[in-house]
């Protein structure tokens, strides 16, 4: 059953840009608009509405659209029946902070050995905002996230894993902690006295600096003056090791302590770990198994890792 010309429309759609689409599905430009135009040709009408900046759907391509999503589901939805008759198939994770790497290197390769004809693709991203995209443009069957707010969050189709403290990192030499040796920091004195350092942080839209920015707002009413944006733990606490400034890292990733002091804030700063799955996600046999390890992982408490729902 070849949906190509499907999911190419559907790209097409989600871009509004024949460029950027192109890009996406690594074809040439002049080939999507080929397809484009034969598939209007066929329809009999315009599916988009060409202008200067955009394409935008018209009504018959909203029509259009929704039809090529659903066969585009049925397809996938027959393809995983008839593989896990062999219990074969693929489970496609997205995963965004060094928690969900370790537990994937703990779960994955015991989990091969049981089901040699699954097999995972694991992708990278601290961006939240485009992993809910994939999700809901079924790119992605499930992701591994932490969330800043709990309260807040959509729980549909969400997992709640494990409650991850975010740590306030600072070089061991730093004359702070030569005077301040304890263990636990109020956030209003950690937002006085670090105001006018470089702050290590990793993306707007990831939980870290959501946290921060929350604590700066609430201590100080602004953003420090100097925030450096920095992807990934261990090259954050390489810097703070060397000096380069002071960070905030979750407990999961707590690492280099012989060169950082680690300050649990008080009120605290938590994260929360979730899986969540992407709608009409088909459960199988090897889909259930998995997705049961992933949820019991946490069930024994790791690296100082909270288990219990926050509400418990």
């Amino acid at each position: 059953m070849d949906t190509k010309l499907l999911h190419y429309f559907i790209v097409i759609a989600q871009e509004r840009n024949m460029t950027r689409a192109a890009e996406k599905l690594f074809v040439s430009q002049s080939s999507l608009s080929y397809h484009l135009s034969k598939l209007e040709a066929d329809v009999g009408t315009p599916l988009f509405l060409r202008t200067k900046s955009d394409l935008l759907l018209t009504p018959a391509g909203e029509l259009y659209l929704d039809a090529a999503k659903k066969v585009v589901d049925i397809k996938d939805r027959l393809y995983r029946e008839i593989r896990t008759l062999d219990d074969q198939g693929t489970i496609r994770i997205c995963i965004n902070s060094l928690w969900g790497d370790r537990m994937m290197a703990d779960i994955l390769p015991t989990f091969q050995k049981s089901f040699p004809g699954l097999v995972f693709e694991l992708l990278h991203s601290d961006d939240q905002e485009g992993i809910r995209k994939k999700l809901a443009d079924g790119e992605v069957d499930c992701s591994l996230l932490s969330l800043p707010f709990w309260e807040a969050a959509d729980k549909s189709r969400m997992e709640y894993l494990c409650a991850d403290e975010l740590l306030f990192a600072v070089p061991k030499q730093h004359p702070f902690v030569q005077q301040h040796p304890g263990a636990v920091l109020d956030q209003g004195e950690l937002a006085a006295a670090f105001w006018g350092e470089p702050i290590l942080i990793s993306k707007k839209t990831s939980a870290n600096y959501r946290l921060m920015e929350r604590l700066f707002l609430q201590q100080r009413g602004a953003l420090p003056p100097h925030l450096c944006e920095v992807n990934g733990i261990p090259l954050t606490c390489t810097l703070v090791v060397r000096g380069a400034g002071v960070s905030f890292v979750p407990e999961s990733g707590r690492m280099m302590e012989e060169g950082i002091h680690y300050y649990s804030c008080r009120p605290r700063l938590m994260r929360h770990n979730v899986l969540m799955y992407r709608e009409n996600l088909l459960f199988h046999k090897p889909e259930q198994l998995f997705f049961d390890c992933v949820k019991n992982y946490y069930r024994t408490p790791r690296a100082g890792l909270a288990p219990a729902h926050p509400a418990l």
